[in-house]
């Protein structure tokens, strides 16, 4: 599976994609063995999307890898792949709600991830696609990340989330305990 893997990386890095369609429906024929790799499918997937752009190609190449998930599957990569499929296929209320339900089930209502979640969006947005980019932004805004402030108070890190007043705790090289809006803090 390796050296499949090792193609695939290949072929999308070189645009091959009508070859990487077929090494991937082939390496999809094994369940087991892509289910054990599926973070490495995952991220050539997320290749081809940067790249081509071409969502419903990426879209029918992910569906192929339904047989590989399992009990097994771990909740960050069933999630990671759910978030692929509403990229892809934005329209899909299915593939829309699976991923809702995985990420309000990993994350507890008073955690920071889950007001980033809210902030983004996506459980009431129209574009689940944009609320899906925009969340993935603000996630870079969890304690411990560094943030550069462009009004002149210098970089910082971010030292609490506050899920509750929905607000980020920073401290910035000139402004200590500096708060920011988690609607803001991405902007």
């Amino acid at each position: 599976m390796e050296g499949t893997l090792e193609h695939l990386r290949k072929l999308a890095a070189e645009k091959g994609f009508d070859e990487l369609e077929n090494v991937w429906m082939g390496a999809a024929e094994s369940p087991r063995d892509v289910g054990e790799r599926l973070d490495a499918f995952l991220d050539i997937a997320e290749v081809i999307l940067s790249q081509e752009r071409e969502t419903g190609r990426t879209g029918a190449l992910l569906e192929l890898l339904v047989a590989s998930l399992s009990e097994a599957t771990p909740p960050r990569v069933r999630l990671r792949y759910q978030g692929l499929l509403v990229r892809c296929f934005p329209a899909n209320k299915e593939h829309r709600a699976a991923f809702a339900e995985l990420f309000e089930g990993l994350h507890p209502l008073a955690s920071a991830e889950r007001a980033f979640y809210e902030a983004s969006g996506y459980p009431s947005g129209a574009n689940p696609a944009a609320a899906l980019a925009r969340l993935e932004r603000l996630l870079r805004f969890r304690e411990g990340a560094y943030v550069f402030h462009r009004s002149g108070w210098g970089i910082g890190r971010v030292t609490a989330v506050d899920p509750f007043l929905k607000q980020v705790k920073v401290d910035l090289e000139h402004k200590r305990d500096h708060r920011i809006a988690i609607e803001a803090v991405d902007s």
